[in-house]
């Protein structure tokens, strides 16, 4: 899904702008994977990922914890429709890229929505929570 990716790209974007001049990221779609939990009734969890992924990123990164982010905040948008979101950012890590020369970057990132919010509320009338854990382990390669 492209927005999540986009979502989770903001995270690898604003750790260099937290630090000095912008740089622009591009997710590398072969070591991305946006996948998401939703309630069933509250009798089961539906689970699935998103086999496609690209983006790009902005966002605020707070919460540092040894040099690295454990929240971005930015917005996420669904359906036409654009809400604040944060992510928990539970592994952060940049390095040089071995073959392309530039900096790599990869995180594995939480986040629950009110997919209501986004205008999705199918099942509601027959007790589905609108609550949907999103789950996005993501790398992305600066362009310079």
């Amino acid at each position: 899904m492209n927005v999540l990716s986009r979502l989770a790209a903001a995270v690898l974007f604003a750790a260099t702008a937290a630090q000095a001049a912008p740089v622009t990221y591009n997710v590398d779609p072969t070591h991305t994977y946006p996948s998401f939990e939703a309630d069933h009734m509250g009798i089961s969890t539906w689970r699935g990922k998103f086999d496609r992924s690209s983006g790009a990123f902005k966002g605020t990164l707070e919460g540092f914890t040894e040099g690295a982010p454990t929240r971005a905040v930015g917005t996420l948008e669904l359906h036409g429709r654009t809400n604040p979101a944060t992510l928990d950012i539970r592994k952060f890590k940049c390095i040089q890229h071995p073959m392309y020369k530039r900096e790599d970057c990869g995180a594995d990132v939480y986040a629950t929505i009110d997919r209501e919010q986004f205008g999705m509320d199918a099942g509601k009338a027959y007790g589905f929570s609108m609550a949907v854990d999103l789950r996005i382990q993501v790398e992305a390669i600066a362009t310079k």
